[in-house]
């Protein structure tokens, strides 16, 4: 049988080694992300779903080179988030109102 102190220690290396390899799972995903930027927005403006600089979007995108959002395109996004918001608030309250969540 082992000892408390065994047992600590491990769960103490376990801890270590779990933040480490979130560390490097971040620092993946966001190298991952900068280099696949130019591609998605050429990607988006191939789509439709962003406007090319000439027509002068309202919203510029970052590191997208003038790239943005026009008004229709700007409402549909504020529209989208804030559907996305009420359906995460109304999830929240009705497990507030189970106890599910606390």
């Amino acid at each position: 049988m082992t000892g408390s102190g065994a047992s600590a220690r491990g769960s103490d290396d376990d801890l270590f080694l779990l933040t480490m390899v979130g560390f490097l799972t971040l620092g993946g995903v966001a190298a991952a992300a900068v280099t696949g930027w130019a591609d998605t927005v050429s990607w988006l403006l191939a789509h439709q779903v962003l406007v090319p600089a000439a027509e002068h979007p309202l919203l510029t995108v970052p590191g997208s080179v003038g790239a943005g959002l026009d008004v229709p395109r700007l409402a549909l996004a504020v529209a989208a988030a804030l559907l996305a918001f009420a359906g995460v608030a109304g999830a929240a309250r009705r497990h507030l109102a189970r106890g599910e969540l606390r």
